[in-house]
């Protein structure tokens, strides 16, 4: 069992740091594009604290023996104090998964589904609760940040807070809790007249979303092979007149900012999905673990100096249409700068090292900044060494 006797320490600085995150980005951004229902997101996904859940289950030893098959099993979940009986519990993850069973050990992330056992049961409206080991993280803030950045700057993204685990009311370990991508989500983020979500090919192992499919036109083709598309298909789904222009921008304004090559713009063009209602796509941030240049085997200037304009890892730029329009055309790579300035100025003023490099890049200017007094490794990287587990 995942044991630490640094927990309080841990809890207090999560919390610390979560209220100095919220001061930091103020609310200047607090109600754009937003949707606020009396749910759970005033519950779970309260960040003025760490949270607690205790999964109860008979038979968890069998179930962490086989934990690699990511089936689903009952509990009883208990959080802060309050049980959900007869909810469904499985294990989550790619490499992350795969470094689990590599070091064998038990922390494993996990996906809850309230409503895997009884259709319509849910925690105060949420039907899918994932928690994350973040063992490729040493900083454990990268996937709340971005996903609070992207939330202030007016991009619908999962909530998340911090909670520390216990299973069977023996200590587990600090996780990360994100709202599941389902119909809760898109409940809380569209209102009841939403439209749809759609799931991406390009590798990713999580591919159970509900009711998930690809969109016309796109229909048995990995959204990370974009060469089977005509050039009429790729400007069909991803010209101006299919996306929500702002949306979009938003999105890689932030995106291109922390620099996460286990994404769209990276190899295996994944961890994204797309929404659409009356013909307009946007784009759902997910899983940045690995963002601030961690996946990619770079050093930190060629990190911190990474283009905005062509922030790709491997390929082409048009290879990805969903940004390639942008840079594209002279108004909309202007609009995509205009937000980038005012996003800086909001909320970076105080940064340095990579908001510098942007600054210039904004201002045309092609000098590099020094980031030879960094290593991007210490805050994590994939792979077996590094990793944050304890079990």
């Amino acid at each position: 069992m995942a044991k630490s006797r640094y927990i309080d320490t841990i809890c207090i600085g999560a919390v610390m740091i979560a209220i100095l995150i919220i001061g930091a980005f103020g609310m200047e951004y607090s109600n754009v594009g937003k949707m606020r229902v009396s749910g759970y997101e005033n519950r779970i996904f309260d960040t003025s604290k760490v949270h607690t859940i205790n999964i109860a289950m008979e038979d968890w030893d069998n179930f962490i023996k086989n934990g690699s098959s990511k089936k689903y099993s009952n509990c009883d979940l208990t959080i802060d104090g309050e049980t959900f009986t007869n909810v469904a519990i499985r294990t989550k993850g790619g490499s992350s998964l795969d470094e689990v069973v590599s070091l064998k050990s038990n922390r494993y992330s996990f996906k809850i589904e309230f409503d895997h056992n009884e259709k319509g049961k849910t925690y105060y409206g949420l039907d899918k609760l994932c928690l994350n080991n973040v063992i490729q993280d040493n900083t454990y803030m990268k996937d709340y940040l971005v996903y609070r950045m992207m939330d202030e700057y007016g991009v619908k993204s999962p909530l998340c807070s911090f909670t520390y685990i216990t299973v069977n009311g023996e200590e587990f370990g600090l996780y990360l809790a994100v709202e599941g991508l389902e119909d809760g989500f898109l409940r809380r983020s569209y209102g009841t007249d939403h439209g749809k979500f759609y799931k991406t090919g390009g590798g990713g192992k999580e591919e159970d979303l509900p009711g998930a499919e690809m969109p016309e036109g796109m229909d048995g083709v990995d959204s990370g092979n974009w060469d089977n598309m005509t050039e009429e298909e790729v400007t069909k789904l991803f010209g101006e007149d299919a996306v929500d222009v702002e949306a979009v921008i938003r999105y890689f304004v932030i995106h291109n900012f922390v620099g996460n090559g286990d994404s769209y713009t990276g190899s295996m063009v994944h961890n994204y999905y797309l929404y659409e209602k009356d013909g307009k796509m946007s784009m759902i941030p997910w899983d940045y673990n690995l963002a601030f240049g961690t996946l990619q085997d770079q050093t930190a200037g060629e990190v911190i100096n990474q283009s905005i304009d062509n922030p790709i890892y491997q390929g082409k730029l048009s290879d990805r249409p969903m940004f390639a329009w942008i840079v594209n055309n002279e108004n909309y790579k202007k609009m995509y700068h205009t937000y980038y300035k005012d996003f800086i100025s909001r909320f970076m003023a105080s940064g340095r090292v990579r908001t510098e490099s942007i600054e210039n890049q904004l201002a045309g200017n092609t000098g590099q900044i020094d980031a030879s007094q960094l290593n991007i490794q210490d805050m994590g990287v994939i792979g077996i060494e590094g990793t944050l587990l304890t079990g």
